[in-house]
């Protein structure tokens, strides 16, 4: 069994809080038991992620899983809105454009400003 001081505990605990990984993902990729660091986590004042998910689905208060895929989903809804609205709006542009082409060649009138005027 491994021991470890303080200062390599604590360096651990830093490094799986700001790595973004599963717990347990990180223990396997340090080779440290889980339950030891669970231990180390509750020694230094830190709350295990499942004691944090456990008082969050008692409470009926999402994950932030639940929350990031909630905002995606929604986000995703909008892009194919925008992009809909945005096909639309050149669809528009476009129409314009051939009326304008279309009486210009039509009537002999000049529509469009002339860039060259000053």
């Amino acid at each position: 069994m491994i021991s470890y001081t303080i200062e390599e505990k604590l360096t651990l605990v830093k490094e799986y809080l700001t790595s973004g990984c599963m717990q347990i993902e990180f223990c396997r990729s340090h080779n440290i038991p889980k339950a030891t660091f669970n231990k180390w986590l509750h020694n230094f004042g830190f709350p295990t992620t499942e004691t944090i998910n456990n008082v969050m689905s008692k409470n009926g208060i999402p994950s932030r899983e639940e929350e990031l895929q909630a905002e995606l989903a929604k986000l995703l809804k909008e892009k194919r809105e925008l992009e809909k609205r945005l096909a639309h709006e050149k669809m528009k542009v476009k129409v314009c454009e051939t009326l304008i082409d279309l009486a210009e060649s039509t009537y002999h009138i000049k529509v469009r400003k002339n860039s060259d005027a000053k």
